[in-house]
């Protein structure tokens, strides 16, 4: 697979996962496990399309001999550090707790929420400008 193709796999994984904790939120079992595992498996997924996206994606525009495209991957790139921050530290806040029990809470569920935003913003972003112009300067 590709590298562009096995991003925009993990895009629909991290999409699935977010679907998956909004409606998690809204049922209000305490028993409910798969809200814990979904938070987990999403910070999985992340963190590997981060590594992924720094390892390969990303260098490509740095080491591109075209200006425009030096910029556009820094640009991205600075963007995805911050919103990668403050999803990491959301992961790290909330890592150790009962996620079951705090589900509930009006600030986790704020973050929570917050981050989903951010993220999905992001990947339509990256489907829309980034991908296609790795695509077409790759190509050439």
């Amino acid at each position: 697979m590709d590298l562009i193709s096995q991003l925009k796999e993990e895009h629909v994984q991290i999409t699935r996962s977010f679907v998956a904790l909004k409606d998690g939120l809204k049922v209000k079992k305490v028993e409910d496990h798969d809200f814990s595992s979904e938070i987990q498996n999403l910070q999985t997924v992340l963190v590997s399309h981060l590594n992924l996206e720094d390892q390969l994606l990303y260098p490509f525009f740095k080491n591109s001999k075209q200006e425009e495209l030096i910029s556009l991957g820094k640009s991205f790139s600075d963007e995805m550090g911050k919103i990668a921050k403050a999803a990491l530290a959301f992961f790290a806040k909330y890592g150790e707790d009962n996620l079951v029990t705090i589900k509930n809470k009006p600030q986790f569920q704020k973050e929570l929420l917050g981050i989903i935003t951010v993220v999905i913003k992001r990947v339509h972003v990256e489907e829309s400008i980034l991908f296609p112009a790795y695509e077409n300067y790759q190509k050439k």
